[in-house]
């Protein structure tokens, strides 16, 4: 028969599945309770019991993430929680000691994730202010020399926490997704300011902001990619610059002769008319 508090209780205790009961229901109901700790509300909301009992049935779960006051729902955290409460007893943590082992670890790692979500904020304002996103695209606004300057130097800055956040905590995935963008952004402003020999230095440090994830490892190599072409693109228009400049130079400098020449000539004839008119009338 059904027993348990719908908000909380596993899929297979909706569906009374009492005599196959594990450990992974007890692991069901302290993820939910982790889930209430974390987000402030309950796992299941609904005033309705039947339609709260259905969701129980199929595990439905509304993501942590979604929550009101998110500010403790870190991607860490948030991936405990989910998988304490996957719908499928076989994606849970097999007992209640793994689960533990692993928030364990989670509190352990607390300093390194704090620093590393509160970085990534400010990265956010930094770029929602610096680049226009118009068209999906991330091309950065127009701004002084002056104003890069200080720019450089914030961008630097969330660079640095990051790098704070992983020598604390090695696995900190964020912290590491937080570096991949934050080394592109400057990049990219490097490339806007004709900087491209310190934005080329900063792609050279995306070989080692994955460690040992490949799939970041994949998105670190695919963004290296399109910033050295952009790097290359502007390195070939400078030159393209730097050689119609010359072009103007020599050209400026051969009229330069020629109008000299040119008065020269004028001079030398006017004297000429000179001398010849004398000769006349002497």
């Amino acid at each position: 028969q059904l027993a348990g508090t719908p908000r909380y209780m596993a899929p297979e205790m909706a569906r009374g599945e009492l005599g196959d009961l594990d450990a992974s229901a007890d692991v069901y109901l302290l993820g939910a309770t982790l889930y209430e700790i974390v987000t402030g509300q309950v796992p299941r909301k609904g005033k309705k019991m039947r339609p709260m009992l259905m969701d129980a049935m199929k595990g439905v779960v509304e993501d942590p993430a979604n929550a009101a006051d998110p500010a403790h729902v870190t991607p860490e955290i948030r991936r405990i929680v989910m998988r304490a409460q996957a719908p499928e007893r076989a994606d849970r943590y097999r007992t209640v000691s793994d689960f533990r082992a692993e928030l364990t670890s989670y509190l352990g790692h607390v300093d390194s994730i704090t620093l590393s979500v509160e970085t990534q904020a400010l990265l956010a304002t930094y770029e929602a202010e610096l680049l226009d996103k118009t068209s999906g695209s991330t091309v950065v606004r127009v701004v002084s020399r002056e104003d890069a300057a200080g720019w450089y130097g914030k961008l630097s800055e969330c660079v640095g926490r990051f790098e704070r956040a992983i020598v604390q905590w090695p696995g900190n995935d964020t912290a590491r997704l937080g570096l991949l963008n934050a080394l592109a952004t400057h990049t990219r402003l490097a490339i806007a300011q004709q900087d491209l020999t310190l934005g080329q230095a900063q792609l050279a440090r995306l070989d080692t902001v994955a460690g040992d994830d490949p799939v970041l490892a994949v998105k670190a190599k695919s963004r290296k990619r399109k910033l050295m072409e952009r790097i290359a693109a502007a390195r070939a228009e400078s030159s393209l610059r730097a050689r119609r400049a010359r072009r103007l130079r020599a050209l400026s400098w051969i009229l330069g002769v020629v109008a000299v020449a040119g008065l020269v000539f004028g001079v030398y004839m006017q004297e000429r008319r000179r001398a010849m008119a004398a000769e006349n009338q002497l």
